[in-house]
């Protein structure tokens, strides 16, 4: 079954186009120019990471219900 979360990558109120969100489980998302993405994802627990390069990356642990549609948030944070 699978789950799905969506939200925004920023960095001081701005989006952050292109940064890419993994998880432990191997799933990858690149954010769009603005920002935003969009990712299915197996239900569970896993690691969520938003990451680009010149930016520290914000880690979440994240229950994926079954079905279920997720807002979730990334800050980042410049080197």
């Amino acid at each position: 079954m699978v789950g799905f979360i969506w939200g925004l990558v920023s960095c001081n109120g701005f989006g952050v186009g292109g940064a890419t969100i993994s998880t432990n489980l191997g799933v990858t998302a690149t954010a769009l120019p603005d920002g935003s993405y969009l990712m299915n994802h197996p239900a569970g627990t896993f690691v969520f990471t938003a990451s680009k390069e010149g930016h520290q990356p914000d880690v979440k642990t994240l229950f994926i219900g079954s079905g279920s549609f997720q807002n979730v948030p990334f800050n980042l944070r410049k080197n």
